[in-house]
């Protein structure tokens, strides 16, 4: 914490500007204090601000939940066209729709740890 001093003494004298004034790493002399404020005012640089970006944090969400749809309307269209080939309704090979459903997340770029089930792929060919 900076704490501003005004002490009168000839040997740690802060306001008359001497270079010489015996300061310790926690004080500042308050003449010091108010040029450093008119620099920092008077600065063309502009501000950074720090963290994210407002309106990030909601877009990134409901661009997850578009891709999320994608990918599981691409697995049912797969599913839906497989069926319509196969016209005596054979049953898939054990675990060919979860590689149908992980390639679409691949291709939409949705994270391993995002579930798309069969169950909710095969009720949107019905």
């Amino acid at each position: 914490m900076l704490s501003l001093t005004s002490d009168d003494s000839k040997d740690n004298n802060p306001l008359d500007g001497s270079k010489t004034a015996a300061k310790s790493a926690g004080e500042v002399s308050i003449a010091d204090f108010i040029s450093s404020m008119e620099q920092t005012q008077n600065n063309d640089e502009p501000s950074f601000c720090v963290g994210r970006p407002k309106g990030t944090t909601a877009t990134d969400l409901m661009s997850l939940r578009k891709r999320i749809e994608l990918a599981t309307k691409e697995a049912a269209e797969w599913l839906a066209t497989y069926n319509k080939k196969s016209r005596s309704k054979k049953r898939l090979k054990k675990g060919s729709l979860q590689q149908v459903i992980n390639s679409a997340k691949e291709k939409f770029n949705v994270d391993d740890s995002i579930i798309i089930s069969c169950g909710t792929v095969q009720q949107k060919v019905k």
